[in-house]
Formats: structure tokens, sequence, C-alpha cells
């Protein structure tokens, strides 16, 4: 019997889902399948981030350390192939973000291919799917043209392009809520004024390549407190963690009770001891990381090494924590420890040295306010109460969590349609164990996979390559269980208690 599927997307966590989905065929855990792949873009594969031709907009991870089917895919790929532009080592390179779109577009292609040797049919909708509900056992959905289409079952990958707007800008002449993609800025006029809000990595990319068109603007990074992402130094290694693993985490939690924040953090505080990093997670937190290590590379080496590692892990913790120590984390500690993962690479580091040594860029911390004045341009506030003026202002803040602040119009759909319930951390409830959605009468659907930014209340952080493909990983799983299953999934969800007791018994 022929399975009708849909993937809504075609960026990072919709390819892989496509190669797991193929491969469950060739190794006949799936009969025959149907797939239909929904992208706004005439692009499938690189989604949003990777889909720019600019070597000035990097990866913030090294060739050996990007991959989407198994680690090491994307450096063996990049070998095989004859960039002669590309002629140094790679390994522990920080490639422009392009290549890696290219890998995914490749990836894209490879599985529709073999997916047609398999007599399995992948079709690609270059269309905006607007609205979705359910009528009996089909899901069904409504593109923007007009037309109507069911399936046996959804995997939304809807991805990032919410239309970011905490100042209550969007609709004025010279904002833009989103920076991608960053080709759109190529023709800002000569002696732009450009006020970047935010200064992550991804403000640090869109400095460099705005002062590359157009060598004349001005350009300031914005932001309430925060400051540039530290250099990346030497070359990072690929750790596995002794303390602060799944296994020892799963032991700390008492029948009945949820996982304490303390209790996690002293595991994670015994691996930064044993990599040689005297002071504990909650110090690095509170801002003491530059006076300790003193400029000692190696020193921010081990401890980045042990972070990101424990990053694999950070969902399996947050999914039990309580509500009053998730609240806790967002409140003081989640900024810190995005600074502290992250690191831009050597060569943006020193572009970006460049352009504040020249006065082509300036990093402002005290952001207040910024309001429109239609013949002026945008005013700037501070904390202090001084001012500066904008022609141009670009939101590079990153991902918003919560679903009232989500601009499309299909999410909006399936929450009003019942299909899904908002997550008070953010985007909307799904079973933990198999990403299905919740919806409105609190039981499991188990005809919708989410993944991605509208899964981030149940996985914290889901703008990580690690998160997307264990995501790929536990949705294809789940469907493939449910679909040589006769199991029915219409038991009521842990969700239906309150907040508290769902951690409890979950």
């Amino acid at each position: 019997m022929s399975v009708n599927i849909c993937i809504i997307g075609a960026g990072l966590a919709s390819t892989a889902i496509l190669v797991n989905l193929i491969k469950a065929v060739e190794q006949q855990k799936l009969g025959h399948v149907s797939i239909d792949v929904f992208e706004k873009s005439s692009r499938f594969g690189p989604g949003l981030a990777y889909r720019y031709e600019s070597n000035m907009l990097l990866l913030n991870r090294t060739t050996r350390r990007m991959f989407v089917t198994e680690k090491g895919d994307f450096l063996a790929w990049i070998n095989q192939q004859q960039f002669v532009e590309l002629d140094y080592p790679i390994d522990d390179t920080y490639l422009p973000r392009h290549y890696f779109g290219k890998f995914l577009s490749w990836l894209f292609q490879h599985s529709k291919v073999r997916a047609k040797q398999l007599n399995c049919d992948v079709n690609l909708l270059n269309s905006t799917v607007t609205d979705m509900r359910r009528e009996g056992q089909k899901m069904c959905l409504l593109s923007c043209e007009g037309d109507y289409f069911e399936y046996d079952h959804i995997f939304s990958c809807v991805g990032n392009d919410t239309k970011a707007d905490p100042y209550d800008l969007i609709g004025t002449s010279g904002y833009y809520s989103n920076p991608y993609p960053a080709n759109q800025f190529n023709a800002l006029k000569k002696g732009v004024k450009v006020a970047l809000i935010g200064t992550r990595l991804t403000a640090v990319d869109l400095a460099i390549q705005i002062s590359e068109m157009q060598p004349d603007a001005e350009i300031t990074m914005l932001s309430r407190n925060s400051g540039l992402p530290s250099k990346a130094g030497l070359a990072f290694h690929i750790i596995e963690l002794t303390y602060f693993n799944e296994q020892n985490i799963a032991k700390l939690a008492q029948p009945g009770e949820p996982i304490s924040l303390k209790a996690v953090a002293r595991l994670l505080n015994q691996d930064l001891q044993a990599a040689g990093i005297k002071l504990g997670i909650f110090g690095l937190f509170n801002g003491a990381r530059n006076q300790v290590f003193d400029g000692d590379e190696e020193q921010v080496r081990n401890m980045r090494e042990v972070l990101l590692a424990a990053s694999e892990s950070i969902s399996f913790v947050w999914k039990r924590l309580s509500e009053a120590d998730r609240n806790l984390f967002f409140k003081r500690y989640a900024e810190a420890w995005v600074l502290l993962r992250l690191t831009m690479p050597g060569s943006s580091d020193g572009r970006i040295r460049q352009l504040i040594q020249t006065g082509k860029l300036e990093v402002s911390s005290g952001l207040k306010d910024i309001n429109h004045d239609v013949e002026k341009g945008y005013r700037v506030g501070y904390q202090n109460g001084q001012e500066s003026w904008f022609d141009v202002v670009i939101n590079c803040t990153g991902i918003k969590r919560h679903c009232d602040k989500l601009s499309q119009s299909l999410i909006h759909s399936m929450v009003d349609q019942g299909l899904c319930t908002i997550h008070p951390f953010g985007g909307v409830r799904i079973d933990p164990k198999t990403n299905f959605s919740i919806s409105a009468d609190s039981k499991i659907n188990p005809n919708l996979s989410i993944i991605g930014q509208l899964s981030v209340g149940e996985y914290f952080m889901v703008n990580s390559v690690d998160v997307l493909l264990l995501q790929s990983h536990i949705v294809v799983n789940a469907f493939i269980a449910k679909t040589n299953s006769a199991k029915v999934y219409n038991q009521p969800s842990v969700f239906v208690q309150t907040f508290d007791e769902a951690l409890l018994t979950g």
C-alpha cells in the first residue's frame, strides 16, 4: 500500500528527512511512498541560511563538524569535488556557507534520483502552504494558488523566516525584519548608515557582507548588553563527555521528580574540570571567563569542546527540568550559553577588527528603543540618553520562540484548526518521544510531525545542526513505527495535565 507524505520546507531538516525516508524504503522498513515537498523558493536543499553565493558568509563550524547523514559526510563530499579555489587543507577550515548549501542541494537531488530507482515518487512543488486541516484520517493542505492536497502524513519543517519586529518597525521603508537572503542588501546606496540589531554571528556576517558590497557604508551593531562573539582559536576536536551524558543525567531523576538545574551543572562541572577548566559553568555564565583564561587559547578551546559536546544532550536535559528551572535558565543563563559556545572564524574576526579600526563599524551596547521618522529615518535611543540616526535597520536577533509572534498564516491555521497547541516556552506542544503534534484535545496527532522552529519549546535550542538532524531521525523512526504498527495514537498526552504535573509524570 502506498503512503502519501508531505514535507513542508526544503532546507537542512527537510533534506535529512527525505534522505532517511528513502533509506527506510531501501532497507524495506517502508513500502512504496509518494512524497511531495513544498518549498516557496526555487531551490530545494540549502534553505535560506546556505543559499546565497558569497565567500564572505562563513560557516560557524569547521568542515569536519558539518554533516547531514553521518559525521564526516560533508567533508568526504567536498574532497570529491573539484573546486579549484579550495586548494588548501579543509578539514578544520571554516568554508563559505554556500558550499554546504551545494552539498544539501546535491543530497536532495541524489535522494530524488534514488527514490525513482526504488519506484517511489518525489514531487517538488514550488509553492507556499497557507492552510492545514484534518479530515477524517487524512491531513489536508491548501497552497497559495488555491490547490488542495490530501496526505497520510505531514512533516512540518517550517523554517526561521519569522518577521522579527521588537520595535514595531515592519512597514517602514528601510526596515528589514529578516537578514536572509543577504544579497537583498547589495544595492544599498553609497554612504548609507546601517544599524544591525544584534551582535551575534548573523550580524557579524552581515556587517562583512555589506562592507564588501558598499565600502562607504557606515555600520553599527546594536545590542542591550552583549558583545561580539569570540574568535575561534585552536582547532576543535570532537570529544565525548565522561560525566555529562544522557546515561548519567537519567540517573539524576527521582521517581515523580524533575531533574534540578544544579545537579545537571555539577555533572558538567566535572567534565570542565577534567578538561583543565577550573571555573564551573555558573562562573562561566557570570562573565568571569575572559579574566580567568587571560588569552589562553588552549583553555578557551578546551572549554568550547566541552560545551559543544554538551549541546548534544541539552534537549534531553531541557525536557526533564522543572518549569521554575527552565524560567531561571532563560532569565539568567540562556544568552551566556550561546555566547560561550559560539565563535567566529579567525578571518571574520580579523575583518571585523579592521572595520572597527577604520571607523566603518561601531559596536554599541545600551540599546533602549528605535523609532521611525518618515523624513529623518530611524532614531536609535540609548539607555544613557544619547541617540543616533540611521537610514536602514536590519534585525539580526535570531529565532522567535512564541507562536503569537510568528508571521506564517500556516502556523496560525494549524493552531486555529486545533492541530497544535501553544507551548509556554515557545513553538507548539509535541510528544517528546516522537515529535508528533499535540492537538487541542490534548491527544497525540500521529499524522503530523513537527521539526525545527516550532519544536523550540520542547528542545530549547533548534538552530543547531545537531538538534535538527537528531529530530529528523526521531520523526522518521516514529513515522516508520506508526506505519508498520496497528497501534492507534489517540491516548491523552502528558500535556493534558498542568505543566508541572506533566514533568512529574513524564
